[in-house]
C-alpha cells in the first residue's frame, strides 16, 4: 500500500508537470507536513478536482488566444504599449494530415509560413504604400431585340464556293458510310450555338494594392505554438519580437568580430539546451543565449525529416544524413535572417459586382430571354518575399538529434546550430595564425531567461529586449 507521504510527493510533482504542459499557473501543492492528515487530504482532493477544469479551459482556447495569453502573461504586451518593442504574431496550417510521411517537413514549412506572416505584418505596420481604384460601368443596349442570327460563312468567292461543295460532298459520303454501318448520322450533328446579346450590364470593380518593404534585423521568435484541430489537422503559430536593443546586438555581431565583453552573471551551459531531446521537438527559430564564459551565442533550432521509407539500413542512413544537412542549412538561414534579413510584401484585392441582362438569338430566329444574373467576384493575391545575404564567421553545430513527436509518433530529424562570439574569435585567430584575443571591454549584454514555456521552451523573455 502506498504511504500518504509518497502520495503527497507524487501529486506535488504531477501538479507542477501538469501546469507546465498546460501553460497554467501551478496547481497549489499539498500543505506542509505540519498540517493534519485531514487537511492534507482535503488539499489533495481539491488539486485533483481543479486540474481537469483548468486543462479543459486551456485546451478550449484557439491557438491565437493562446498566443495572446502568452504575450500578456510574459510582459510583452506591457512593453509594446509603452512603445519599447514590437510584438508580432503569425499562424499557418500544416498542409498535410499528421499521418502523412511528409508531415514533419510540412510542419517545419508551416512554421516558416507563420513567421513570414508575422514579418509581413511588421513591415506593413511600419510603412505601407496603398494604391486603390474603383470603377463603375453601365451599359444599356439601344435595342432590346437581338440582331438577326449571323452565320459565320461570309466567303462568296469561287474558292469559298469550292470549299463548301467539297465539305458537302465529304459530309454526304460520310453520312452514307455511317448508314451502311447502321449508325445514324444525326446522332453526331451539332446544332449551331445561339448568339448572346447583352441588353443591360452594370459593374462596380474595386482594386486595392498594398506594398511594403522593411528590414528584419533583430527580429527574433520568442515562442512557438502547436495545436491539433482534429482529423490529423495541425496549426502552428509563432510570436516574434523586435526592439532597438536586439537590432543593436544583431548589428554588433556583424561588426565586432566576436569581441564582446563577457557577462559572467548570465553565463550558462550550452549543453543544457540540448540535454533533453524531447524539449527540442517544439523549438523553432533563433534565440539569444550565453556560453559558460558569458559570451553571447545565437542558437538556431531547425527540423526536417527523411524521405526514405524502405528497409535498407544503408540507404536509410544516407537519407538521414541528407535530412541533417538540409536542417543545418535551414538553421543557418534563420541566423542570416536575424542578422540581415529583409522582406517585400505585395497584397492585392480585386472585388466586383456585376448585373447582366441578356437574350439569346437562335438559328431559327427565335429569341430566348434570359433572367438577369447577379455575380460577385472576390479575388485576393499575396506575395511575400524574404531575403538575406550575410558573411559570418563562427558557425558550428551544437547538436544533431532525432526524436518522436509525442502525439503523432513521426520521427523528427533536428539540428541546433550556433553562432558564438567565442567561436568567431577562435576561427579568426586560427585563420590569422595567432592566439584568440581576450574579451574586449564593452557594455554588458542582456541575458536570456531559461525555463519552460507553454509549447516551446521559454528561452527568452520580455526583459531581454
Amino acid at each position: 500500500m502506498i504511504s500518504r507521504g509518497l502520495l503527497v510527493a507524487a501529486l506535488t510533482i504531477s501538479n507542477v508537470a501538469f501546469a507546465e504542459q498546460a501553460g497554467l499557473p501551478p496547481i497549489p501543492a499539498p500543505l506542509a507536513s505540519t498540517q493534519t492528515a485531514a487537511n492534507q487530504q482535503t488539499d489533495i482532493q481539491a488539486a485533483i478536482a481543479t486540474a481537469p477544469d483548468q486543462l479543459a479551459a486551456n485546451s478550449g482556447k484557439t491557438i491565437e488566444e493562446q498566443a495572446d495569453a502568452y504575450i500578456e502573461a510574459n510582459g510583452f504586451a506591457a512593453r509594446e504599449q509603452r512603445g519599447e518593442i514590437s510584438v508580432l504574431r503569425g499562424f499557418s496550417i500544416v498542409d498535410v494530415p499528421s499521418t502523412s510521411p511528409q508531415w514533419v517537413a510540412q510542419r517545419s514549412l508551416a512554421y516558416d509560413a507563420a513567421l513570414l506572416d508575422a514579418q509581413a505584418d511588421y513591415v506593413l505596420k511600419r510603412s505601407a504604400q496603398i494604391t486603390a481604384s474603383i470603377t463603375s460601368d453601365l451599359l444599356q443596349a439601344a435595342d432590346r431585340d437581338p440582331p438577326p442570327f449571323k452565320t459565320t460563312d461570309n466567303d462568296t468567292s469561287k474558292a469559298g464556293e469550292l470549299i463548301r461543295k467539297l465539305m458537302a460532298l465529304g459530309g454526304a459520303e460520310l453520312d452514307k458510310a455511317l448508314r451502311e454501318l447502321n449508325i445514324n448520322p444525326a446522332d453526331y450533328e451539332k446544332a449551331a450555338q445561339p448568339q448572346r446579346y447583352v441588353q443591360m450590364h452594370a459593374a462596380l470593380t474595386q482594386k486595392i494594392t498594398t506594398t511594403a518593404f522593411g528590414q528584419l534585423v533583430g527580429l527574433m521568435p520568442v515562442q512557438t505554438f502547436e495545436k491539433p484541430l482534429g482529423s490529423g489537422v495541425y496549426k502552428v503559430g509563432v510570436v516574434a519580437v523586435i526592439s532597438p536593443r536586439m537590432k543593436d546586438f544583431a548589428q554588433r555581431v556583424l561588426t565586432e568580430r566576436g569581441n564582446f565583453a563577457p557577462d559572467l552573471g548570465h553565463a550558462g551551459k550550452l549543453a543544457d539546451i540540448v540535454a533533453d531531446k524531447s524539449s527540442l521537438v517544439r523549438d523553432f527559430g533563433v534565440r539569444w543565449r550565453y556560453d559558460e564564459a558569458g559570451l553571447p551565442v545565437i542558437v538556431s533550432f531547425s527540423q526536417w525529416s527523411s524521405e526514405y521509407r524502405g528497409q535498407d539500413p544503408m540507404l536509410g542512413e544516407r537519407y538521414k544524413d541528407i535530412a541533417f544537412k538540409q536542417a543545418e542549412q535551414r538553421a543557418d538561414a534563420q541566423i542570416a535572417d536575424f542578422l540581415k534579413g529583409s522582406v517585400n510584401v505585395q497584397n492585392t484585392t480585386e472585388v466586383s459586382r456585376e448585373l447582366t441582362e441578356a437574350a439569346d438569338r437562335m438559328p431559327d430566329g427565335y429569341i430566348a430571354q434570359q433572367a438577369a444574373v447577379a455575380k460577385l467576384l472576390n479575388g485576393y493575391q499575396s506575395s511575400i518575399r524574404r531575403r538575406s545575404e550575410v558573411s559570418i564567421t563562427g558557425l558550428s553545430t551544437l547538436s544533431r538529434w532525432t526524436a518522436k513527436h509525442p502525439e503523432t509518433e513521426q520521427t523528427i530529424i533536428g539540428v541546433v546550430r550556433i553562432w558564438s562570439a567565442a567561436g568567431e574569435r577562435s576561427t579568426r585567430a586560427l585563420t590569422d595564425g595567432r592566439t584568440s584575443a581576450p574579451p574586449a571591454a564593452g557594455a554588458t549584454l542582456p541575458a536570456s531567461g531559461p525555463g519552460a514555456g507553454q509549447s516551446g521552451r521559454k528561452l527568452i523573455d520580455a526583459t531581454d529586449f
